[in-house]
């Protein structure tokens, strides 16, 4: 009777007919003799070996393993069977025993290139940088002009963020691969994280040229191009990006942040839209779009996205920073207030949110409260300019002078100030230095005329002046100031060789108005106007001897303060009282349409003065302003001319006040011939301009 074991022939015929079947891809007809052979030898290792190699092959790594494992069990020195049992266990996710078994192949064979490839990937799944990048080494040693080693130890650094060693690896092999256009994408990537950014640029741009198809190129190359400044051709590049993918909203988050940089905040807002259609929970999207609303001054636009971003992550401190910027800008500084606590309970030492914090107290006349948070912003960083800035305003305020020019001059360091500082080889003026001395100035037209009163302080402290004014002031500053000085155009400054020092015109004040004091002493007024346009004027516009010319100016064009500095003309011109006879504009731009539409709707006869060019003419507005015989005006640079010409100026403020302007009382040290209103807070124009008419109604009686 037959056992069913089979002879040593008949093994020796199934072995070589499996063998056969499994190389032709029939892996269950080898399979199946395999086992034939395994019934009557359990341990036979070449049976066991490729009957794993066949269960792997058909993805039953689990019995792959088990049989594997037999044959290890049987010689355990044989490499090609660890490796593959290591092979394995990888896919089937012991990565530790997988390396195990790569490395006892390697102790049997050190030469089995496969086994230690293998183990390359099993130490990067494990994070064993080291050991992979070890193998990686052996590799290239053995084969000096195979790439691929290189490249693979360049991923494995670039994983661990080891970006010199990953240059190093891909300089090899972009030698060895110089039409690669992986590699020198992947070596900008990492030139790019240490901040070697031109080469990072070329890198890319040999990317492009090899394949100038691929878009992460193109995008990449945009980022790098806006870490190097270069806004519009890294624009550029995001559009290509985008020409090349455009449904890719990586690439519309990168190119908006272009659009953001270069305040071309309408297409900024399309953009982001574009990538909130897609990504409707995308908290910095909003974000970001809620700043291109702020540019654009939508604020009511900028609060919603801010307020949407808020309650996607609350614990984003810059959502409640900013929306405090907007509210703050909105004239909801109380507001404000609660944002920046809100963001610095976030992020506690934050020197910027605190100076924003400080700044809502001014607006809100707690002077202490401001300057204790410029304080700790100062403690956190001494020379925040900022918060220098903001406690300088907050002094001057409170007319504490000689502590708030001191800081004052950190406006050149202040983010959002105008004028820079001016760029010279020359030293600054310092009192009691001979030689030809410049004063430039810094800011606005209006900050000329106010500084220009310190000029005779200037004067009797030093000889040779010259004086760098708009060209518009130029004729009234001749004609008011002492013949010895020397006045010269801004913006195109004389050249270095004419003078010896200089000094910012705002400087001055810090030298010669350090105590309130020094204001008493002052010439009043110290601008004179042209007495012939005078003349003319006078007798154009108020012919009577008993008529009133009141000259008006409603509106500002600074594009930060100017919506609540302003007031509407209807409004402006209904609060004068019944006996201003004879209203004339001085009010600059374009407003000769809403003249004409207030005098038809309120029958107020308000003349436009058409003969004088009140923004390029400012001798000519000077001349009307002294004509008159009153001036009632918004905070702009007409008050600053009627001031400095004595002229009885009434100034309208805001509760949110200009730093130039003292906190509390009626009257300014700048000019004594002025009378301040001020709105109280929330409460509008009504209140100031009733106040106006109340005190002119006296005024008129009494005259």
């Amino acid at each position: 009777m037959s056992t069913g074991r089979l002879s040593r022939e008949d093994l020796v015929v199934l072995a070589q007919t499996a063998h056969e079947r499994h190389s032709a891809g029939a892996l269950d007809e080898a399979k199946s003799l395999y086992q034939k052979i395994l019934n009557t030898v359990p341990g036979h290792f070449n049976t066991l070996h490729m009957m794993g190699v066949a269960l792997a092959q058909q993805g039953a790594d689990a019995d792959a393993i088990t049989f594997l494992k037999r044959a290890v069990g049987v010689k355990p020195q044989d490499a090609d069977c660890l490796n593959n049992l290591g092979s394995a266990q990888a896919r089937s996710g012991d990565l530790a025993g997988a390396a195990d078994s790569f490395t006892k192949a390697l102790d049997a064979s050190p030469g089995h290139m496969s086994a230690r490839d293998n183990r390359v990937r099993a130490w990067r799944g494990l994070g064993r940088v080291e050991d992979a990048l070890s193998d990686l080494q052996v590799l290239a040693d053995a084969a000096p002009t195979e790439p691929r080693p290189l490249v693979t130890a360049a991923q494995v650094c670039l994983e661990a963020k080891l970006w010199p060693d990953a240059i190093g690896f891909l300089d090899q092999a972009t030698a060895l691969l110089p039409d690669n256009p992986n590699v020198w994408f992947m070596r900008a990537v990492a030139l790019r994280e240490t901040g070697a950014l031109e080469e990072a640029a070329a890198s890319l741009e040999r990317t492009i040229a090899l394949r100038p198809s691929l878009p992460q190129a193109h995008s990449n190359l945009g980022v790098v191009k806006r870490a190097l400044g270069q806004i519009e051709a890294a624009l550029a590049c995001h559009d290509r990006a985008l020409a090349l993918a455009p449904d890719d909203i990586d690439f519309h988050i990168n190119r908006s942040g272009c659009l953001l940089d270069l305040e071309r905040f309408e297409d900024a807002v399309e953009s982001l839209s574009i990538i909130l259609k897609s990504r409707p929970d995308d908290a910095m999207a909003y974000f970001d779009r809620a700043s291109a609303y702020f540019g654009l001054k939508r604020d009511e636009a900028a609060l919603a996205d801010l307020d949407k971003a808020i309650s996607l992550r609350p614990d984003h401190a810059g959502a409640h920073t900013n929306r405090g910027g907007v509210l703050r800008r909105m004239g909801r500084s109380r507001e404000a207030i609660e944002c920046f606590r809100q963001s610095l309970s976030l992020e506690a030492d934050n020197p910027d949110v605190l100076q924003q914090l400080g700044l809502a107290f001014n607006d809100c006349n707690d002077a202490a409260a401001a300057l204790d948070c410029f304080d700790r912003a100062l403690t956190l960083e001494p020379d925040h300019a900022e918060s220098q800035w903001g406690k300088a305003v907050t002094l001057l305020e409170d007319q504490h002078y000689r502590d708030g020019w001191h800081l004052y001059r950190r406006r050149f360091g202040a983010r959002d100030r105008q004028g820079d500082y001016l760029q010279t080889s020359k030293p600054e003026w310092v009192p009691g230095t001979l030689g030809r001395l410049l004063v430039w100035p810094e800011q606005g037209v209006g900050d000329e005329i106010m500084f220009a009163g310190l000029i005779p302080d200037l004067l009797d402290n030093h000889e040779d002046v010259t004086l760098a004014a708009d060209p518009r002031l130029h004729g009234l500053l001749g004609r008011s100031l002492p013949d010895r000085l020397t006045i010269a155009s801004r913006p195109h400054l004389p050249d270095e060789s004419t003078y010896d020092h200089h000094l910012p015109m705002g400087e001055l004040a810090r030298l010669f108005r350090s105590e309130p004091e020094a204001f008493d002493a002052a010439r009043h007024p110290y601008l004179q106007a042209d007495p012939y346009r005078v003349q003319q004027i006078r007798e154009t516009y108020a012919p009577g001897e008993k008529d009133r010319l009141i000259g008006i100016s409603w509106r500002t064009t600074n594009p930060t303060t100017g919506h609540y500095r302003s007031i509407p003309l209807k409004q402006f011109v209904a609060g004068l009282p019944d006996q201003a006879t004879a209203l004339v504009s001085l009010q600059y731009g374009d407003v000769g349409d809403e003249i004409t539409a207030v005098q038809a709707e309120c029958g107020v006869a308000l003349d436009p003065v058409v003969g004088v060019d009140k923004w390029n003419d400012i001798d000519g507005l000077a001349a009307l302003i002294a004509a008159c015989d009153l001036v009632i005006s918004v905070d702009n640079t007409t008050v600053h001319l009627a001031g400095a010409l004595g002229k009885d100026v009434r100034i309208l403020l805001p509760f949110l006040a200009d730093w130039r302007w003292p906190r509390y009382g009626a009257k300014t040290p700048w000019y004594p011939s002025a009378t301040l209103y001020r709105q109280e807070e929330d409460a509008g124009w009504d209140a100031v301009l009733a106040q106006l008419k109340s005190d002119l109604e006296t005024l008129f009686a009494t005259q």
